[in-house]
C-alpha cells in the first residue's frame, strides 16, 4: 500500500531514506547507524573504564563549506563521543571519573561541539 504522501512529500522522503543508505554503507556509519537484530557493543555510564579506537576516523581542519560525507561522520561521531562524556559527567556523583578525549581540538573547531566541551570543562 503506497503511504498518503504528496508527490514532493514523497520525492523528500526518497531523497533522505538515500541519504541514509548511503551513510549507513560508509566505514564509519556502522558506528552512528545500527540494524535491528544487530550485536551491538555500546559505551556505558556503568563501566569502570571504556576505551574506544576508531579507525578511518578522518579530523576536519575546520569548518569547511564542501566537506566530504566521510568529514561529516567524522565530526558527527566526534559531537557524539562528547555529548557521551557530558552524560558520564551527569552521572553518579559520587563515582570518580576521568573523561579523556584525543582529538579534543577537532571538537572545539565545531560549534556545538565546542558549547558542549565547554559545559564538561566548567
Amino acid at each position: 500500500k503506497e503511504p498518503n504522501l504528496l508527490p514532493t512529500e514523497l520525492e523528500r522522503l526518497n531523497a533522505l531514506t538515500n541519504r541514509l543508505a548511503t551513510l549507513e554503507g560508509i566505514q564509519l556509519g556502522d558506528l552512528l547507524f545500527g540494524r535491528p537484530g544487530q550485536d551491538y557493543r555500546v559505551l556505558s555510564l556503568e563501566r569502570p573504564l571504556q576505551v574506544l579506537q576508531i579507525q578511518h576516523l578522518r579530523i576536519p581542519k575546520s569548518e569547511e563549506k564542501n566537506e566530504s560525507v566521510t568529514d561529516k561522520l567524522s565530526r558527527s561521531i566526534l559531537i557524539v563521543l562528547a555529548a557521551f562524556g557530558k552524560s558520564l559527567m551527569h552521572s553518579d556523583r559520587s563515582i570518580f571519573k576521568v573523561y579523556l578525549q584525543d582529538e579534543a581540538s577537532s571538537i572545539l573547531k565545531n560549534k556545538e561541539g565546542a558549547a558542549s566541551s565547554d559545559k564538561i570543562i566548567r
